[in-house]
């Protein structure tokens, strides 16, 4: 089935509520009380075929009938809702959007076969470790990690408390600690019970990180977490020992000139971004199980190691300059985005042309972090990727001195309107 007539989830507004979509539900949950007093309304996430999430409120009013129709997994055409438009007060959400929809009793629901249109089954907007702490800063987004599941405590259930299980995730150079509580914390525990292919790798969707003045860091998810485990056969049991030096800031000629001793490191430079290299593969499809790059193939998109889901990503190449020399820094879609604070989806034309957003960074003094690789202390290749970027020099050590928890959104509050 064509999706002419219909809408895509990034173009809809307040202004009206005759929309129509398409769009698969990949997520339902019910927010809580304090106290554990379950709500009646409840939440879905939606995904559509331009690989934009919507986050939906589902009201009490029509909660049952809704329930009774809508299952997790399958895709559907919506029509007749409405669009809310978040304010600054509304936190915690689900997705990076700053609107939701809400269904109404005019709402009609109808399940799609899935051979009629393809969307993927699901969608993450994944953080590394190093971004937990500006994360932890702000209250606005939840959180998107995924990790090797490194150690886990025994679930505590203490009579009139609270429900929870603490374990220790890693993603080969940081740990980080996690608690999931309550229900959470029973399907969890249940899960692990199994026997399971190790390493055990989980992808925790949608968790608050907070943090404390300590020296490790921890997570706890929210009650529409989903956890998937995936088997990774690249990632090697030797990564998680891998002791890595302390991040140190060098000017552009003392990178280029880096001796093997910082092969498979990371080093900071501060420098302005002079030239934006406008190439027709600006953006590119990567594979969301193993962040490959993919190929085309009968003009179909494929990963090198699997079918799976495909994503369009920034991939831009720039000169970046101090007053000892140059360099090129490849800028990926987190960095990218840190900068002009856009998807790759908000910024693409029809006509395909290099984006005015991306092009607006040229002048900007920013600090780097570039992993160094053999090609540059060996063949002294002067072209680096940057993993993490921020605006002017004022660079902290991403070393972390302070805890980050992830918590569920069960402790969150009673805002029925929010993500959970």
């Amino acid at each position: 089935m064509s999706t002419k007539g219909c809408d895509s989830l990034r173009n809809i507004n307040s202004s009206r509520a005759d929309w129509k979509v398409k769009a698969r539900v990949i997520r339902q949950w019910r927010g809580s009380t304090n106290t554990g007093i379950v709500f009646k309304s409840y939440n879905i996430l939606l995904l559509d075929a331009k690989n934009c999430r919507m986050h939906v409120f589902i009201p009490a009013a029509i909660a049952d009938k809704m329930s009774s129709i809508i299952e997790e997994g399958k895709i559907y055409l919506i029509k007749n809702f409405t669009v809310k438009d978040f304010t600054e007060k509304d936190n915690y959400r689900v997705v990076h959007m700053d609107k939701q929809i809400s269904f109404t009793t005019e709402t009609r629901v109808k399940e799609l076969d899935d051979s009629e249109i393809f969307i993927p089954t699901n969608n993450f907007d994944l953080f590394q470790f190093s971004d937990l702490k500006s994360q932890a800063t702000q209250d606005v987004y939840l959180t998107d990690v995924i990790g090797i599941i490194k150690s886990k405590e025994e679930i505590s259930r203490i009579p009139n408390k609270q429900v929870k299980v603490k374990f220790v995730i890693t993603d080969g150079s940081k740990n980080v600690n996690v608690t999931f509580w309550r229900s959470f914390a029973e399907e969890f525990e249940q899960a692990m019970s199994k026997e399971l292919q190790q390493p055990v790798i989980i992808i925790i969707a949608s968790a608050r990180v907070t943090q404390y003045k300590v020296k490790e860091k921890k997570l706890g998810p929210n009650n529409n977490l989903n956890q998937t485990r995936l088997e990774d056969p690249n990632f090697s049991n030797s990564n998680l020992g891998r002791i890595k030096k302390e991040v140190t800031t060098f000017n552009i000629d003392q990178i280029l000139n880096l001796s093997k001793d910082y092969n498979q490191e990371e080093v900071i430079c501060k420098g302005t971004i002079k030239t934006v290299e406008e190439k027709t593969d600006w953006k590119r499809y990567i594979c969301t199980a193993c962040y490959r790059q993919t190929h085309t193939k009968d003009g179909l998109q494929y990963c090198s190691a699997r079918l799976t889901t495909l994503h369009l990503r920034f991939h831009i190449t720039t000169v970046v300059a101090d007053n000892t020399g140059e360099l090129k820094v490849v800028l990926k879609d987190r960095e990218i985005r840190n900068l002009i604070h856009k998807y790759v989806e908000e910024v693409d034309s029809e006509d395909d042309s290099f984006p005015e957003a991306v092009r607006s960074i040229q002048g900007m003094q920013c600090s780097f972090q570039l992993f160094v690789t053999a090609n540059n202390v060996e063949e002294k290749s002067s072209k680096f990727m940057a993993t993490k970027i921020i605006k002017g020099f004022n660079t902290e050590e991403d070393v972390a001195e302070q805890e980050q928890t992830l918590e569920t959104m069960e402790n969150l509050g009673s805002q029925e309107w929010t993500c959970g």
